[in-house]
C-alpha cells in the first residue's frame, strides 16, 4: 500500500494500492517524494553518508533535526531507490542517490537545496492553481514579495543563484519551469544578457514562476514546463 505521508500510521492513511489501477496516477501526483528529495539535498544527507555517518541518529545529530522524523524520511527514500538500508540500520547511497552529493557533476544538490535560490523558488509551485486562475505570479503570493526583492534580501540565496542558477545549467535551468516569477521588464533583460550566462548573470530568471502563462503550443514556447516561453 502507499501511505499518505511520512510517519503516518493506521489504515485510514492508505491512499492507493501499489497494484491497483490508481497507483500510476498517484505516483505522478504524490508530493512526498519530491519534497523528501529536496529536504535530503538541503540537509546534505548524501554528503554526510559519504563521510561515514550512516545511521539516522548520526545524521540527525550533524543536521540538527529530529531523529525519528528524519529516519522516516530516509526510509521513504529507500523505497524511492535513492538510499539502501542494511540489516544494521545503516544507510548507503544508491547510484541514483549519488547525484545528491554536493560534488556530483550534475549539480542537482544545489538546484534542489531549499535554502538556495532555485530550490526556494520551486516551492512557489504550490501556487499553481492561483496562477492558472489569474495569470498572475505565484511567487509573491507564496512569499509575500516579488522574486527579486526576496532574492536581494538573502545573501545566501543570492550567492547560490549566481553560482548555480545559470553558470552550471545555463538557461535550461529555468526555461522549463513554466510557472514564472513575474518580473516586469525582465524578458528584455533576458534577451540582452543571454551571452553573459556563462558568467553567472541571472537576469533571465523571469521565466521561472508565474508571469504571462501561455498555452504549451504557443509560438516561442520553450521545452517542458507549463507553456514556458523561451527568450528568443
Amino acid at each position: 500500500m502507499v501511505w499518505a505521508g511520512l510517519g503516518c500510521s493506521g489504515e485510514g492513511n492508505v491512499v492507493a494500492d501499489r497494484d491497483g489501477p490508481d497507483h500510476g496516477i498517484w505516483a505522478l501526483a504524490d508530493l512526498v517524494t519530491p519534497m523528501a528529495m529536496r529536504v535530503a539535498a538541503t540537509l546534505r544527507v548524501a554528503d554526510h553518508i559519504t563521510q561515514g555517518l550512516r545511521t539516522a541518529s548520526a545524521l540527525a545529530e550533524v543536521a540538527h533535526v529530529d531523529t525519528d522524523t528524519l529516519d522516516r524520511l530516509l526510509r521513504h527514500l529507500v523505497t524511492a531507490g535513492v538510499l539502501d538500508l542494511d540489516e544494521s540500520g545503516g544507510y548507503t547511497l544508491t547510484d541514483r542517490g549519488e547525484s545528491l552529493r554536493d560534488d556530483h557533476p550534475s549539480g542537482m544538490q544545489a538546484l534542489l537545496d531549499i535554502d538556495g535560490a532555485i530550490g526556494w523558488a520551486d516551492l512557489s509551485f504550490v501556487g499553481l492553481l492561483h496562477s492558472v486562475r489569474t495569470g498572475e505570479a505565484a511567487f509573491p503570493v507564496q512569499f509575500g514579495r516579488p522574486f527579486w526583492d526576496d532574492l536581494g534580501s538573502d545573501p545566501r540565496r543570492t550567492a547560490s543563484f549566481d553560482a548555480h542558477g545559470y553558470r552550471r545549467r545555463g538557461l535550461g535551468a529555468t526555461r522549463g519551469r513554466g510557472l514564472r516569477l513575474g518580473v516586469p521588464g525582465a524578458r528584455d533583460r533576458c534577451r540582452r544578457r543571454q551571452r553573459n550566462l556563462a558568467d553567472g548573470d541571472a537576469a533571465c530568471v523571469s521565466h521561472v514562476a508565474g508571469h504571462g502563462l501561455r498555452p504549451a503550443g504557443h509560438r516561442g514556447s520553450g521545452s517542458g514546463g507549463i507553456g514556458c516561453r523561451g527568450s528568443g
